[in-house]
């Protein structure tokens, strides 16, 4: 009686036993995804403003770091007329002429010969002087010129005066830091030949200083008109330039020339040659 009663209860407790749970028999692949949170109308704005800010910074870099520009001088800084270079170039070569006739009045150098001692240490000395109107890219070469233009050889073949700037005036090139300034050199019945300059000037210190100048090649004949020539002379301690008057034009063994009057003399300049051969007026 006991054996039947046991058997009846382990029956009775096995057909009581729950079912397992349904989840525990998904799989990885049947895991029911959550929905994403939409996101609010203050996330919409901030995304926004945030994407514009990183094109904006993306193309400040693609403008200024990956690719930059050179600057450019603006047109007020080139603003360097040719008429005012000449006149930097004037003062500027009329200033080195005077130092180096101070010197002439300080030193006792008269006489000294080229490569010794004695005129190495006379240029250093000339190059502190001429450091205030010669660049310092061309001091060591033209103090030297200059120390023997004025106390070896008494001449100025290697120097230019302001009276040198005559006719044909161009600016080549022009920025806030340099310039190059060409004009024509007339010839004369003296030494001087009709040379074309292209001469260079730097800004150091906030100083246009000399740097140099090439001989130009130029082609004849040069086809010169009174315009040309009205203000090619100058007086050489003011600077001024004598204003011309034109008196005749006239042909003398086949050339043509310009006759004019700059007051303190009557020239006869060659329109192809651009020399001033006046020794035909009196003929």
């Amino acid at each position: 009686m006991l054996l039947l009663l046991s058997m009846a209860l382990i029956v009775g407790c096995q057909e009581e036993k729950p079912d397992e749970p349904d989840e525990l028999t998904n799989t990885e692949d049947e895991q029911v995804e959550e929905p994403e949170e939409e996101p609010t109308n203050e996330q919409d704005t901030e995304n926004e403003s945030n994407g514009s800010e990183k094109e904006e910074n993306l193309d400040d870099v693609s403008e200024d770091e990956t690719n930059p520009e050179p600057e450019e001088d603006s047109e007020e800084e080139l603003a360097l007329t040719v008429d005012e270079a000449r006149v930097i170039v004037e003062e500027n070569l009329a200033r080195s002429i005077d130092i180096m006739q101070q010197l002439q009045q300080e030193q006792d150098w008269v006489g000294i010969v080229e490569d010794t001692v004695e005129y190495h240490e006379a240029v250093e000395v000339t190059k502190t002087y001429l450091e205030e109107t010669i660049s310092s890219h061309a001091i060591d070469e033209w103090a030297g010129y200059y120390f023997e233009e004025f106390f070896i050889y008494n001449h100025f073949f290697a120097v230019l005066q302001p009276s040198s700037l005559n006719t044909r005036f161009d600016l080549k090139e022009a920025s806030p830091n340099r310039f190059t300034f060409s004009f024509i050199q007339l010839g004369d019945e003296a030494f001087n030949e009709t040379i074309q300059y292209e001469v260079y000037y730097l800004k150091e210190n906030n100083q246009w200083k000399f740097s140099g100048y090439d001989v130009v090649d130029f082609q004849e004949p040069l086809n010169l008109t009174f315009e040309d020539l009205k203000h090619a002379y100058m007086n050489g301690e003011t600077l001024e330039r004598f204003e011309g008057e034109l008196v005749e034009e006239l042909e003398h063994n086949g050339e043509p020339y310009i006759v004019i009057d700059y007051k303190h003399a009557k020239k006869a300049i060659n329109v192809n040659t651009g020399y001033d051969e006046s020794y035909i007026l009196n003929q």
